[in-house]
């Protein structure tokens, strides 16, 4: 988290298509999401100055699911603030990693004995969407509608 903001768009932001999630740490431990959106309100000539420290979203303040989220919850999460991901926080409320739509549609397959090839989950992350006709938020909805509460 002690970066400068010019040496992490350097060595992460330049060559990258599809920007993944940074989460800062130090000290080992993790500080906060590092935003994208965050990095570009800063002047560029403060870059060169300004660390991650002071851009990054604290870890409990950025849309999070637990490991212990069922999948229904995650994928309602996931539709209801439009996010390409969304991160999995562990019990000690460090990062256990994220979950996106094609992470979601391997478990399935996974759960379910489907085969579905590493080609089509990579185009879903890729795309951030769901396969067509693959109506999994109107079925998380249904499924967490129906149980008892």
């Amino acid at each position: 988290a002690g970066m400068t903001l010019r040496q992490f768009a350097d060595t992460y932001l330049l060559e990258e298509k599809q920007v993944p999630a940074y989460f800062a740490a130090s000290e080992g431990r993790y500080r906060g999401l590092v935003s994208i959106e965050a990095l570009r309100s800063v002047e560029r000539s403060e870059w060169e100055v300004r660390t991650l420290h002071d851009i990054v979203q604290p870890l409990l303040t950025i849309p999070s699911v637990r490991e212990n989220t069922p999948l229904t919850e995650a994928i309602a999460r996931l539709e209801e603030l439009a996010l390409p991901r969304i991160t999995v926080l562990t019990p000690a409320d460090a990062v256990g990693g994220t979950l996106d739509r094609g992470d979601i549609v391997r478990a399935l397959a996974d759960r379910l004995g489907l085969r579905v090839s590493t080609a089509v989950i990579q185009r879903i992350k890729d795309e951030g969407q769901y396969p067509p006709g693959l109506q999994l938020p109107s079925i998380a909805r249904t499924v967490t509608d129906e149980l008892p509460h």
